[in-house]
C-alpha cells in the first residue's frame, strides 16, 4: 500500500497581498474615515458631576430624619464624604475629617454620607464624631450613584458657590484632601480653581 500525500500548495504572494488589502478597504469606508460594520454606542451623556460644574443638589435625612439638601448650604465650603461601614479606610476617613474640622473655621461643612445602609449602621460611627461632621442617609444610593462614586472612601469639594473643585478617592489620601479643604477656606468668595 502507497502512502497517501497531500499537497499544500503554498499562496501566491500575490494572493496574500491582495486579500489583506481587500480585507483593509472593505472595513473602512475611505470617505468617513469610520468603520462600516455596526457603530459602537453613542458617547453617554456628560456626567452629572464634573469638576468645575455646578454640584447637583440632592436632600437626604440625618439619622433623626431631619432634611438635609446642599442647596441650603450654599455659602458654605462643603466636604462629602461617600462611606460605609464595612470599609476599614472610611472609619479612618471620618477621623482625619473630624480632626480637619476640629482646626477648620465653623463655617466648613462636612457631610459623611453613608451609602445603603440603616440607621443602626451610622449611629455608632456618629456618636464618635458628633457635632463635627453631619451624618446623612443615601438608602437608595441615589445620591451615589449620581455623583458617579464608584470606590470609598469618596470625597468631593464644594465652594461657597456650588461649584465642584475636586474630588478624591481612596485610602491615604489626607495630604490631598487636606490641601482641597484648606484651599476652599482660603479662596474668598469660594472660587476656587479646580485639578482632580
Amino acid at each position: 500500500m502507497g502512502k497517501i500525500r497531500f499537497h499544500v500548495l503554498p499562496l501566491p504572494p500575490i494572493l496574500a497581498l491582495g486579500l489583506a488589502a481587500w480585507l483593509a478597504i472593505s472595513a473602512v469606508d475611505w470617505r468617513r474615515q469610520a468603520p462600516l460594520w455596526p457603530a459602537q454606542a453613542p458617547p453617554a451623556e456628560p456626567p452629572a458631576v464634573a469638576v468645575g460644574r455646578a454640584a447637583p443638589d440632592f436632600t437626604l435625612a440625618e439619622l433623626d430624619g431631619k432634611p438635609v439638601s446642599l442647596a441650603g448650604l450654599r455659602g458654605q465650603p462643603v466636604v462629602l464624604l461617600f462611606w460605609a461601614d464595612w470599609c476599614p479606610e472610611c472609619d479612618a476617613a471620618l477621623q482625619h475629617l473630624a480632626d480637619v474640622k476640629a482646626g477648620a473655621p465653623r463655617e466648613l461643612r462636612i457631610l459623611a454620607i453613608n451609602i445603603m445602609q440603616g440607621p443602626e449602621k451610622v449611629a455608632e460611627r456618629a456618636g464618635k464624631h458628633s457635632g463635627s461632621i453631619t451624618f446623612v442617609l443615601d438608602s437608595d444610593a441615589a445620591v451615589s450613584n449620581l455623583y458617579n462614586v464608584r470606590a470609598v472612601p469618596a470625597y468631593y469639594f464644594i465652594n461657597r458657590d456650588g461649584i465642584l473643585v475636586g474630588r478624591v478617592s481612596g485610602a491615604g489620601r489626607e495630604p490631598l484632601v487636606e490641601g482641597y479643604v484648606w484651599h476652599l477656606l482660603a479662596t474668598p468668595g469660594g472660587r476656587a480653581g479646580h485639578a482632580e
